[in-house]
């Protein structure tokens, strides 16, 4: 009797069924990237900042985003970064930022321009290339979109466009240039021909993460942007680019929106 009280209470004890804290990430230069085995980029280094603030030492993961969203979307106490916020993805994380302003754009060859002016047209292109189960991929699905060739990284995406074997490229503006770079080709090789969607980038904790949890990691961002550690983070990687003024948590558990000024 005594052997099955104590098995009962260790299956029951919070610290087993507790899953523990996860930060995950993808090659995703200038944002989230390793190189070398150093992790760099514009929310790496958010996040090792409130690392530090809040003495979390949970070692930062980097995968493919199909993996990292997969455990993301089915384990509790994950922290998935940098990540856009939509729609189907609110009901499914808890979202804590901004880190960073960015557009989901259209882009052509510069050589071969595609004559499109409206979302209309571009759906009647051949084909656009999208990230596998990335932001692009999901928003365009969403808006009805069928000529859609999804691709396991941006990198391969770009190398069809420049051999011509798509039409289109969707991709988020502040890291084509960078994915341009890998494959030794200048950023004015293409050209934008629409913007589909304004889509900040955002930390993102999974279902079941504690609210406690949360929020801490919220303070801490407001008190980074106080500091103006963030700015000067942003501005490392993103020069001349607007610094988002608040911090907001909206998603699964939705809190307040805070301006943020430098002390």
């Amino acid at each position: 009797m005594w052997i099955r009280a104590l098995l009962l209470t260790v299956l029951l004890s919070p610290c087993v069924n507790a899953a523990k804290f996860a930060i995950l990430t993808e090659q995703w230069p200038p944002m989230n990237y390793q190189e070398r085995g150093v992790f760099k980029g514009l929310s790496v280094e958010v996040v090792q900042a409130l690392q530090k603030d809040l003495k979390d030492t949970t070692p930062i993961q980097i995968m493919t985003w199909r993996n990292a969203y997969l455990q993301a979307t089915s384990t509790p106490n994950v922290l998935l970064f940098s990540t856009v916020k939509t729609e189907m993805r609110s009901k499914l994380f808890t979202f804590v930022g901004p880190l960073a302003k960015s557009s989901i754009n259209l882009y052509s060859l510069k050589k071969y321009p595609i004559p499109i002016e409206t979302l209309e047209q571009a759906k009647h292109v051949k084909r656009i290339g999208v990230y596998y189960s990335a932001v692009e991929e999901q928003r365009l699905i969403e808006m009805g979109f069928k000529n859609l060739v999804s691709v396991r990284t941006p990198v391969k995406i770009a190398h069809l466009l420049l051999r011509g074997r798509i039409d289109l490229w969707c991709n988020i503006n502040i890291t084509y240039r960078d994915i341009l770079k890998q494959l030794g080709v200048s950023a004015d090789q293409v050209v934008k021909k629409l913007t589909i969607d304004e889509s900040p980038l955002y930390l993102a904790f999974s279902k079941g993460t504690p609210a406690e949890t949360i929020e801490r990691w919220r303070k801490a961002l407001i008190k980074l942007h106080q500091s103006g550690e963030f700015e000067k983070i942003h501005q490392k990687w993103l020069p001349g680019e607007e610094v988002p003024g608040f911090v907001e948590q909206q998603g699964v558990l939705k809190g307040p929106t805070d301006q943020v000024d430098k002390n």
